[in-house]
């Protein structure tokens, strides 16, 4: 299994995962969408998963329209095996929320991507929450 933590091979998983983020904080939509696999899952909000590429682009048009955020990874790590890596973010982010008030937002992700024949990775699972998922209570 390979483990990296820097960002020096152009086509890595870290470095999809990093165009989709700026592609976001652009708003480029056709952007983001290219990089997620047709069945693939993303949670917008903990405990709502959408699956699909149509299901995903209409919960990232509603986050870039209501927030208009500016996104970027302060550190990651990939682990990969064959064609499926795993990568996991520290995030932040800010946003404009409702009557131009602003909005913090930070998270660590977990993200499942494969490897395309042509040599491309795609997403298969968008998890910007990572283990947040879980609260104190649900921790044993």
């Amino acid at each position: 299994m390979e483990h990296s933590s820097t960002d020096s091979q152009q086509d890595s998983p870290t470095q999809t995962f990093k165009r989709l983020i700026a592609a976001l904080g652009e708003g480029d939509l056709d952007t983001v969408m290219s990089l997620y696999d047709p069945g693939a899952t993303f949670l917008p909000e903990p405990g709502n998963p959408v699956t699909g590429k149509d299901a995903i682009r209409q919960a990232m048009e509603a986050f870039v329209e209501s927030l208009q955020p500016k996104l970027g990874i302060e550190s990651s790590h990939e682990f990969i095996l064959g064609d499926v890596a795993c990568v996991v973010a520290k995030w932040s982010g800010r946003g404009s929320g409702p009557e131009g008030s602003q909005v913090e937002m930070a998270g660590r992700s977990a993200n499942v991507l494969a490897r395309e024949p042509d040599g491309r990775w795609v997403v298969l699972l968008d998890n910007p929450w990572g283990t947040d998922l879980f609260d104190e209570t649900d921790r044993s």
